[in-house]
């Protein structure tokens, strides 16, 4: 019996010997605590063993609209129309559009005078897209003119009309 024994608890300790090390094996090759193995990653596991790291910054689109003349108080001038002149600036860091409501009439009460009103940037005419400013800012005249024979036709009163611009990416 003795012989009997000692086989029955030699094969205990064999077994609990090897069940132990298979788990601290396991636990070994992946993260500690864990219970599964190593699974290899997109790269795999070798002789190579790179990986990256993507960096990514995104600078979200700022505009500065600054309107520097409120108000265009229009007066005769030497040709005989009625004008008056002002701008605004625009900074912005991505390329941008102008959206502008300009009026084609003044207006008070029911009389109204016909008002051309431009836009230009370096004396070209606004046209579409323009670049990014990167800080510094682009110059946008404007200009409103009602021809001298328009005057002459109108009822007195005050006309008043508004220009509305909108810098849209």
């Amino acid at each position: 019996m003795n012989k009997i024994t000692q086989v029955v608890l030699a094969t205990v300790v064999l077994s609990f010997g090897l069940g132990s090390t298979a788990v601290y094996a396991n636990q070994t090759a992946g993260k500690p605590g864990s219970q599964t193995p190593h699974k290899p990653g997109k790269h795999g596991c070798g002789d190579k063993c790179d990986g990256k790291i993507d960096i990514v910054l995104e600078v979200p689109r700022h505009c500065d609209l600054d309107v520097e003349t409120p108000q265009l108080t229009l007066a005769q001038t030497t040709g005989g129309n009625w004008s008056d002149a002002g701008f605004f600036n625009v900074s912005t860091n991505a390329p941008y559009r102008l959206n502008i409501n300009a009026p084609n009439n003044l207006r008070s009460g029911q009389n109204s005078v016909p008002v051309s009103v431009t836009t230009t940037r370096g004396g070209r005419a606004y046209s579409g897209a323009q670049s990014s400013t990167k800080g510094q800012a682009h110059r946008w005249d404007v200009a409103a003119t009602v021809a001298g024979s328009a005057i002459a036709a109108a009822d007195a009163g005050t006309y008043r009309g508004t220009y509305n611009v909108e810098v849209r990416f």
